[in-house]
């Protein structure tokens, strides 16, 4: 058995934005379970309905699969709204923890309490590596302090150690390849 809908009744009850929806099924639990259960009712008692019991018993399925549907959409968005609010969290300890050397992958799991998994998926959803937002962090927080007067009298070195490198070849190579320029360049552009 199944039931056909108007996308016009669908966008009625859910909004215009319902092409997320197609291909989905309805769940087997909660209101798909009830509306599973009214459908196989209804096939088994319609030869002892009268047409407008059979009208009422198609209406209340009706409004149980807009239900399910509802309840399939909020779902759906409640789930990106919550990967959004996860992905925020972890720029921002990202961003807080980039000075820190032992900053990795695992410690923002951690920090986060979720999965490395998770946190990778998270990120490929928005076509960013875990790792390149790390070193770009870190990368853009160095820029920041080269071209800053208040830092002119730290070292290079010093920079590089601040902003989560372990040694300042590195910090150079990385820095180069990101900006085009040494960070000396980058500090003398500056000033």
């Amino acid at each position: 058995m199944g039931i056909i809908l108007s996308r016009r009744i669908i966008q009625d009850a859910l909004g215009n934005e319902v092409s997320a929806l197609a291909g989905r099924r309805v769940p087997t639990y909660g209101i798909g379970g009830l509306l599973r259960s009214h459908m196989l009712a209804t096939r088994d008692e319609a030869p002892h309905l009268s047409p407008a019991q059979r009208l009422l018993a198609l209406k209340a399925a009706t409004d149980m699969a807009l239900a399910a549907l509802q309840a399939e959409a909020k779902g759906m968005a409640d789930s990106e709204q919550f990967a959004l609010g996860f992905y925020q969290a972890a720029r921002a300890l990202i961003d807080r923890d980039c000075g820190d050397i032992d900053l990795t992958v695992d410690a923002i799991a951690l920090g986060l309490g979720c999965s490395r998994a998770s946190l990778y998926r998270v990120f490929a959803a928005r076509g960013e590596s875990v790792a390149a937002v790390i070193w770009a962090t870190r990368l853009d927080h160095a820029q920041r302090l080269l071209r800053s007067r208040g830092h002119a009298h730290l070292l290079i070195a010093e920079i590089a150690f601040r902003c989560g490198f372990a040694d300042q070849a590195t910090f150079n190579r990385m820095f180069k390849r990101r900006y085009g320029m040494t960070p000396r360049d980058a500090r003398e552009v500056a000033h």
